[in-house]
């Protein structure tokens, strides 16, 4: 049965009981009428279709495919038919486990090969740790371990390289069974290569060969901050968070920040991403929202889900991928009849970030009472409780808002069924281990859970980021298209404004806050959650505000009552000033069609410095002209990126 209809038999057994409940009294109640409900989550086929049947066969041939596409040198078409062969591995039910790790050994191992002569070392050093993963004696690899110290010896990472190639003289001493003459060459190519790396002498004579051990992949072209928050890692360092009773967590500037200046750059906290019915995929990582590059990693468990490196999908796969299986699974069919079903990802997003930590985690003694309460100054003061990094993040989406009190029955009657039909889809995907469930009640273990399930979903839904990326050619405008939703642990410490300060981006998932103003020291530094006064006038804003957000916004845009963008004041000062103005305008634009989009960048700025000189009082025209040459300079970055960690060309 779907999710979907799981909810609408609990809600019509329900009837008008639990108006006036609340929290763990709500889950209790929804939980009693559902003992007689029958959790069957396998899918459903409507209209009598099977689905299709992946046979050893059909991968074989797929897997052929690509070495023909390998050996005329069509790389692209070779990477693509090997990602299809392991996905259909992974699709296979009629043989063993460790059959099936043999063939996508072999699917990543081939796509290795196809990575490294496209150059693609980074990527291949990726591929390779996955073939490793599936090998049943991966110290044994010797050819794919002789690969992988190729990569680092062409990397020039030294030290790496030494290593790795010593690794494959003992795993081809670990086969018995090659051709002594066959062994002895092999050693012979490794020493050969060995004697290429040079000596710890030559290292430190040679600035240009210092071995860090680092690997430069797409990250390092990622924009970043300049100096980062000691306490607050993804927040610049002229950032504070700050506590009131009327405003709660917000932040000011504790320096001067310039127009154009970066003062956030964070990965999710918890992320959620779309999916592409028309490609039947996710539309970037399913761990991570970044974009998918040259190799990407399909789901062992879920068709169409991938992800965009080894280490995102071994990660979702040790941790939470799969519980959300059958949900998700659901939400992908139902995705098929309407594209707008759960654009939020709320549901996955409360489940995701619980079963990323086992259920010991939040029902152990000490613990189970810090996550039922929220802290309204969670985050202020220096890490007090001296917690681990990750368990900093769960703490912190529990100590969300999450207005419970503020909110109508029928919504936190929704929110409760919810969590109860994901208690039992985590029940039966073995989430629970060692749990001994009772027959007519829910254990004190589930109901921790459950609570933390209720409590998480209401405190996403006013927390919640959509994620944006460039779809289109920028020639006419900025196109952007969804590609998901997430949580972050600082960048939600920014109060929204109708007339924000800064703007912001996203990198795959990665946020980036940059001003779009000045910001003085002392001043409040602010987001937008989609409510602007340049399209919307007061009224509108503050009921959407406070119907989707539960606070009754009192910015500058909406104390002034700022004028929609068509009335805004367009005149300047003087005719001196509106020239310079024009003058700069003319060299952004000829220094972005060049595609010197840093220098642009600058431009931008000195355009907004320059009417801060004048005096130009926000809002006003040129500060939009301004926001919007920025933002294209910002996302031309953002794509140009991209295309810098692209997939091989087609021949």
């Amino acid at each position: 049965m779907s999710f979907e209809r799981f909810y609408h038999e609990i809600r019509e057994n329900l009837g008008n009981e639990g108006e006036d409940l609340y929290n763990k009294d709500l889950l209790k109640k929804i939980h009693s009428h559902t003992l007689d409900c029958k959790w069957n989550f396998d899918k459903e086929v409507e209209d009598g279709t099977k689905e299709e049947v992946i046979t050893v066969e059909m991968a074989t041939q797929e897997k052929d495919k690509g070495t023909k596409f390998f050996r005329k040198n069509q790389l692209q078409e070779a990477c693509e038919t090997y990602t299809n062969y392991i996905n259909m591995c992974h699709r296979i039910e009629d043989h063993a486990d460790l059959f099936k790790s043999k063939m996508i050994y072999q699917g990543y191992a081939n796509r290795s090969a196809v990575l490294f002569k496209a150059l693609r070392f980074s990527n291949c050093l990726d591929d390779i740790s996955a073939a490793l993963h599936y090998s049943a004696k991966p110290e044994a690899e010797y050819m794919i371990l002789d690969r992988k110290a190729r990569c680092y010896l062409l990397l020039k990472s030294w030290l790496l390289a030494t290593k790795t190639f010593k690794e494959a003289v003992k795993g081809i001493e670990l086969i018995e069974d090659v051709n002594k003459d066959l062994k002895e060459a092999f050693v012979c190519q490794i020493e050969t290569n060995i004697g290429k790396i040079p000596t710890e002498e030559m290292i430190k004579e040679g600035a240009d060969m210092i071995d860090d051990h680092h690997i430069m992949d797409d990250s390092d072209f990622l924009i970043k901050l300049d100096k980062p928050h000691d306490f607050h890692p993804g927040l610049s360092k002229k950032i504070q968070v700050v506590y009131s009773e009327e405003k709660g967590r917000y932040t000011i500037a504790n320096d001067t920040i310039k127009a154009g200046e970066v003062v956030a750059v964070e990965d999710a906290n918890v992320s959620f991403t779309h999916f592409d019915i028309e490609k039947n995929e996710s539309k970037a990582c399913h761990h991570c929202v970044g974009e998918f590059k040259v190799n990407t990693y399909p789901s062992p468990v879920i068709d169409g889900i991938y992800f965009c490196t080894f280490a995102c999908m071994n990660k979702a796969m040790t941790t939470y991928h799969k519980h959300e299986k059958t949900i998700l699974n659901d939400h992908i069919e139902k995705s098929k009849t309407d594209q707008h079903c759960e654009r939020s990802g709320c549901l996955f997003l409360a489940m995701k970030a619980i079963s990323k930590m086992p259920w010991t985690f939040y029902c152990d003694n000490v613990r189970s009472e810090t996550f039922m309460k929220t802290d309204p100054t969670f985050g202020i003061e220096s890490n007090k409780d001296n917690l681990s990094f990750d368990e900093a993040k769960i703490l912190h989406l529990f100590n969300l808002v999450h207005h419970e009190e503020h909110v109508e029955s029928e919504e936190r009657i929704k929110t409760a069924i919810r969590a109860i039909i994901l208690l039992e889809s985590m029940k039966q995907s073995g989430y629970f281990k060692g749990v001994t469930f009772l027959p007519d009640a829910l254990t004190e273990h589930e109901l921790i859970i459950g609570v933390l399930l209720y409590k998480l979903q209401l405190g996403i839904t006013h927390n919640v980021h959509l994620i944006y990326r460039l779809s289109g050619d920028m020639s006419g405008g900025i196109p952007l298209g969804m590609t998901g939703s997430a949580v972050y642990h600082n960048c939600v410490l920014f109060n929204h404004s109708c007339a924000p300060n800064t703007t912001r981006f996203f990198q795959g998932g990665q946020m980036v806050l940059v001003a779009k103003r000045s910001i003085q020291k002392g001043e409040e530094v602010t987001n937008n959650y989609g409510v602007h006064h340049h399209n919307l006038p007061l009224a509108k804003r503050q009921a959407i505000l406070q119907n989707g957000y539960k606070f009754k916004c009192d910015c500058d845009a909406c104390q002034g009552d700022f004028p929609p963008l068509k009335l805004v004041e367009s005149a300047l000062p003087s005719k001196k000033v509106s020239k310079e103005m024009d003058i700069l305008i003319a060299r952004y634009q000829k220094l972005f069609s060049e595609g010197c989009l840093e220098q642009a960048l600058d431009i931008c700025s000195d355009y907004i410095f320059k009417l801060e000189q004048a005096q130009v009082k926000y809002p006003h025209r040129s500060y939009e002209i301004g926001s919007i040459a920025m933002n294209s300079c910002w996302w031309g970055i953002i794509a140009r990126q991209s295309q810098m960690s692209g997939a091989p060309t087609k021949e």
